[in-house]
């Protein structure tokens, strides 16, 4: 089996590289791959944010965090918003939607309720908070 960033490093067919994304085993996902993600597109986005929790180490939830943060998609903020309410690296991801408020306060709005709406709800607050602070 091919690891799907071998084959975003030596293909750049997003075709191929989703195929290959997508037949990985869940328990061979490891890491993620910011390339991965720019061959493919929005569809492997889709793919890591259903399995991001496959991702166990912290250094590589880490890196997730750090490589997946400079994407532009509108899936990024939801991503964050999970690892912020559920990863290893939860103040890293929080850090992350606290940071780009600009990009990050739909989703945390469109969250109030449901699984994620504890984390989201906080995650306004100090929000609200530092623009009364005027920070």
């Amino acid at each position: 089996m091919i690891d799907p960033s071998v084959a975003a490093a030596v293909e750049d067919d997003p075709e191929f590289v989703l195929k290959v994304l997508r037949e990985s085993k869940p328990h061979k996902f490891t890491s993620a791959s910011a390339r991965v993600a720019f061959v493919a597109g929005e569809p492997a986005l889709e793919y890591y944010l259903a399995n991001w929790k496959d991702v166990k180490l912290p250094a590589h939830q880490t890196r997730l965090v750090q490589d997946f943060a400079r994407i532009g998609s509108p899936l990024i903020p939801q991503l964050m918003l999970e690892m912020a309410a559920a990863s290893k690296v939860k103040a890293l991801a929080a850090d992350w939607l606290l940071t780009h408020h600009e990009r990050s306060r739909p989703t945390l709005e469109e969250n109030g309720s449901g699984a994620l709406a504890k984390t989201a709800s906080g995650l306004l607050k100090r929000l609200d908070k530092a623009h009364r602070l005027g920070a």
